[in-house]
């Protein structure tokens, strides 16, 4: 079972120094299993972390506890970066004292790339949403705010502070356009989109603006959907102008 996980099995002593590896740690750090026998976790350890994960595994050793999912860095033989979630488990002789600690590292790399690719495109995204010169708000499924930029507060007049914590829903929308409205929210939910509406809307001090509406959903892989995005463009003076 050890020989063929993808995992690299481990064993150190009590003194944190290696005394056994799963060959699969070549494919994974480049080393042979004897090359690291004798050598502790810390010697592969990137610098800036080695302090806090010795500190940490000294704490856990000291408690003779068990530990999982520890992320670090590790750092390949051919220099580049590996990045790992450790989970070990302490070991005792007959009169119970601590004699080391068995355990498991898994190679997280891919998945850790992924995420950091993910959070720097959502990052962005959410810059490029301030900077953007249209009104962008995301809803959650009961109409509340969840983000809400610049350009939607010069066209509704609220701020963003009033649009997560207020009802802005219903503050912006006219009672007599609501039920066009509820229509197609509706149809957006059932999965027809994007939509597109031209909507009568309501400002902060009262005045009626006409707005074009375009929207559309995010979703989950499997389909359910985390929240609606609107991109609003008021067109009040464009329409005045037609109707001159």
């Amino acid at each position: 079972m050890v020989e063929n996980t993808s995992d690299w099995i481990w064993e150190i002593d009590k003194n944190g120094l290696y005394t056994f590896s799963s060959s699969n740690i070549e494919e994974i750090l480049g080393y042979y299993p004897q090359e690291i026998l004798g050598k502790t976790p810390f010697d592969f350890i990137v610098p800036e972390e080695k302090t806090y994960i010795q500190q940490y595994f000294n704490n856990v050793a000291e408690a003779s506890i068990s530990f999982k999912n520890l992320f670090n860095t590790l750092v390949h033989k051919n220099g580049k970066l590996v990045f790992m979630e450790t989970s070990g488990v302490p070991f005792f002789d007959i009169d119970g004292n601590l004699m080391g600690y068995r355990g498991i590292d898994r190679d997280i790399t891919e998945h850790h790339l992924a995420v950091q690719a993910l959070k720097k495109n959502e990052q962005k995204l959410s810059q490029h949403v301030k900077l953007m010169p249209i009104g962008y708000i995301e809803w959650d499924l009961n109409k509340e705010v969840i983000d809400w930029n610049p350009v939607a507060s010069k066209i509704f007049g609220y701020s963003k502070t009033e649009a997560l914590r207020e009802k802005i829903f219903d503050k912006i929308i006219l009672n007599d356009v609501l039920s066009e409205f509820d229509s197609i929210w509706e149809r957006i939910i059932s999965g027809e989109e994007p939509l597109h509406g031209i909507i009568k809307n309501r400002t902060k001090n009262g005045l009626t603006i006409t707005c074009e509406w375009f929207l559309t959903t995010i979703r989950e892989p499997g389909g359910k959907i985390l929240a609606i995005t609107t991109l609003v463009n008021e067109i009040t003076n464009h329409e005045r102008s037609l109707a001159n």
